[in-house]
C-alpha cells in the first residue's frame, strides 16, 4: 500500500458482479448500506484501497449524491453506467471508464 498513491473506484451498477465488471486487477467492494453517506463511504473505501483499483455497485440515488458532492449536474462523456473516480491527496477526479 502506497501512502500517496490515489485509489481508483470503479463506479458500476449495483448488483454487478467481479466477472462482469471487466477490470481483471480490481477489487469489488461490497455495496454502501442504504441511507450511509455516499462521500464518506467512498472516502472510506479510497483510504483502505490506496493503489488499488476498487468496483464499487452504486444505486442511481448514490450516484447522484456523489455528483452533487462534486458540483455536477451529470456524469462526464456519454458513459452514465461505469464512470471512474480517482481519489488522492489533492482531490477527487470522476472521469468516464475507458
Amino acid at each position: 500500500m502506497a501512502l500517496h498513491c490515489a485509489a481508483t473506484l470503479l463506479l458500476v451498477p449495483a448488483g454487478t458482479a467481479l466477472d462482469a465488471v471487466g477490470d481483471p486487477g480490481a477489487w469489488l467492494a461490497d455495496p454502501l448500506p442504504e441511507g450511509a453517506d455516499v462521500v464518506d463511504g467512498l472516502q472510506s473505501l479510497a483510504d483502505r484501497f490506496r493503489g488499488e483499483r476498487v468496483a464499487v455497485p452504486m444505486r442511481s440515488d448514490q450516484l447522484h449524491a456523489l455528483l452533487e458532492h462534486l458540483g455536477r449536474v451529470a456524469p462526464p462523456g456519454a458513459v452514465t453506467d461505469r464512470l471512474r473516480l480517482d481519489v488522492g491527496d489533492d482531490g477527487w477526479e470522476l472521469r468516464p471508464w475507458e
